[in-house]
């Protein structure tokens, strides 16, 4: 305390990003924003996959694959989490276009929010709790 009321720093603030999520947006540099480059997990959308789908990538104000997987490149995030696949492009579709586009070390990172076997076959499957969970109180 001594040192505090001398006016001497005793304490030095650090900011780690852990958690970036980017929602629904078109395409910007996001590598230029340390916070965003270096958070520990990043949450993007990459909605379209397909070569024809650019304009409506960019209509609707959202990423496409040619942006997103060179943007992917920069950034230093440990896990990046994919949402809002279009439904035109299964998770298996997505993640072979993104293995063929992306050097491994990038490729590693990728995890598709909703994976599942059902989901990257196109199948619809409801899902049921377990035996024994019960929300009856």
């Amino acid at each position: 305390m001594q040192l505090k009321k001398k006016g001497i720093a005793i304490d030095s603030p650090l900011e780690i990003p852990i958690v970036t999520y980017l929602g629904d947006t078109s395409y910007v540099d996001f590598s230029l924003l340390d916070y965003v480059a270096n958070s520990q997990i990043l949450i993007a959308e990459c909605t379209f996959f397909e070569d024809e789908q650019t304009d409506r990538a960019d209509a609707g104000r959202h990423m496409h694959i040619d942006e997103f997987g060179p943007l992917l490149e920069r950034m230093n995030n440990q896990y990046i989490v994919i949402t809002h696949l279009t439904q035109r492009t299964t998770v298996g579709q997505a993640r072979a276009m993104l293995r063929k586009r992306l050097p491994s070390d990038v490729f590693k990172k990728i995890h598709f929010l909703m994976d599942r076997k059902y989901r990257q076959s196109g199948e619809a499957k409801s899902i049921e709790p377990p035996a024994g969970n019960s929300s009856e109180v």
